[in-house]
């Protein structure tokens, strides 16, 4: 066998940065998650009887096309989650965080699981968990999406208020 690996883009250049990696190996199917608070702001901040939401992606590898059931772990207490899955054609799904109309206000570091079958064998995958930096902008329509500076964290912190709910009162 040969294999010819090259730039294809620009003329022939030295730069030590251009590395290629070359992998023969049988497939190996996996997964991994990620999981962002839809606010972005890397915190969660729920009213007494709220609802907010986490963004869970799958990064399938090696044609991995199984289902993953997607909960979460760590909620504080009167805080609730049903588990969502990710079916086999998509790779994205929306967990929702429900605060009970008498929680108490605690705090809690959430984590976001991930169990699928590979194979004949149950996997469990804790998702990386990011969090914006700086705030961002609200996108107009035609508008290009801007990159935000982030970082990845281990958990999504969650609080419950002490005082407010969720209820709009009209004077």
């Amino acid at each position: 066998y040969r294999i010819l690996v090259q730039e294809g883009f620009s003329a022939l250049h030295s730069d030590p940065r251009l590395v290629y990696r070359l992998v023969l190996r049988p497939d190996q199917p996996d997964f991994r998650l990620a999981a962002v608070p839809s606010n972005a702001s890397g915190a969660m901040f729920l009213r007494k009887g709220g609802r907010d939401t986490i963004r869970v992606v799958a990064f399938r590898r090696d044609g991995f096309t199984g289902d993953i059931r997607v909960s979460a772990s760590g909620l504080p207490e009167g805080v609730t989650s049903n588990e969502v899955l990710i079916g086999s054609t998509v790779n994205t799904a929306t967990l929702v965080l429900t605060a009970a109309e008498n929680a108490p206000p605690r705090v809690g570091q959430v984590q976001v699981i991930g169990k699928s079958m590979i194979g004949d064998q149950e996997v469990t995958r804790v998702a990386r968990c990011g969090t914006a930096l700086a705030p961002s902008q609200m996108m107009q329509p035609g508008q290009q999406m801007i990159s935000v500076p982030a970082r990845l964290t281990s958990s999504i912190m969650v609080g419950v208020s002490e005082l407010e709910t969720d209820a709009v009162l009209l004077a």
